[in-house]
C-alpha cells in the first residue's frame, strides 16, 4: 500500500512538475509573443518615424527648392533692375551729349552771327566811307567845275549864268524853254541850248569857247 501511495504521490508530483513546466513554457511563450508584439510595435513606430522623417525631409527639400526659386527670381529681378538702370543711365548720357552738342551748335551759330554782324558793320562802315569819299570828290568836282566855268565867263555874266544853270532855262527863248541835257550834277542841270537856239554867252562861258 505504501508503495502505491508513494508511486501515486510521485506521479502526482511529476504531473505537477509537468504542469508547472507547461505553465512556465506557456508563460515563456506569452512573454515571447509579447516581446514579438513589442518588437513589431517598435518596428512600426520606427517605420512611422522614418516615414515622418522622410516627409519632413521632403518638406524641407520642397522648402529649399522654393527658397532657391525665390532667390533666383529675386536675382532675375535685380538683374532686370540693373539693366533698366544701365539703360536709363545710357539714355541720360545720350541726352546730355545731345544737349551739349546743341549748345555747341548754338554757340557756333551765335559766333557766326556775330562774325556776320561784324562783317556787315565793317562793310557798312566801308560803304559809308566810300560814300563820304564820293561825296567829297563830287563836291570838289562841283567846286572845280563852277569855279572854272565862272572864271571863264565875263564878270557881267557870272550871276546870270549861275541862275541859268540852276533854273535850266534859256534866256533867248521864253516859251518853250530849252531842254537841258543831262548834267553830271543833277542838282545843277546845265542849260546848254537846243537845236535852233543861240545862247552864245552861256555856251561860250560854260564850255570854254
Amino acid at each position: 500500500m505504501l508503495r502505491e501511495e508513494e508511486e501515486e504521490e510521485e506521479e502526482e508530483e511529476e504531473e505537477e512538475e509537468e504542469e508547472e513546466e507547461e505553465e512556465e513554457e506557456e508563460e515563456e511563450e506569452e512573454e515571447e509573443e509579447e516581446e514579438e508584439e513589442e518588437e513589431e510595435e517598435e518596428e512600426e513606430e520606427e517605420e512611422e518615424e522614418e516615414e515622418e522623417e522622410e516627409e519632413e525631409e521632403e518638406e524641407e527639400e520642397e522648402e529649399e527648392e522654393e527658397e532657391e526659386e525665390e532667390e533666383e527670381e529675386e536675382e532675375e529681378e535685380e538683374e532686370e533692375e540693373e539693366e533698366e538702370e544701365e539703360e536709363e543711365d545710357e539714355e541720360e548720357e545720350e541726352e546730355e551729349e545731345e544737349e551739349e552738342e546743341e549748345e555747341e551748335e548754338e554757340e557756333e551759330e551765335e559766333e557766326e552771327e556775330e562774325e556776320e554782324e561784324e562783317e556787315e558793320e565793317e562793310e557798312e562802315e566801308e560803304e559809308e566811307e566810300e560814300e563820304e569819299e564820293e561825296e567829297e570828290e563830287e563836291e570838289e568836282e562841283e567846286e572845280e567845275f563852277f569855279n572854272r566855268a565862272l572864271w571863264k565867263m565875263p564878270p557881267s555874266h557870272n550871276k546870270h549864268a549861275f541862275l541859268l544853270m540852276r533854273s535850266a532855262q534859256c534866256p533867248s527863248v521864253q516859251n518853250p524853254p530849252c531842254p537841258a541835257p543831262p548834267s553830271p550834277f543833277p542838282q545843277y542841270p546845265l542849260p546848254l541850248p537846243a537845236e535852233g537856239h543861240t545862247c552864245s554867252h552861256i555856251v561860250q562861258g560854260l564850255v570854254g569857247k
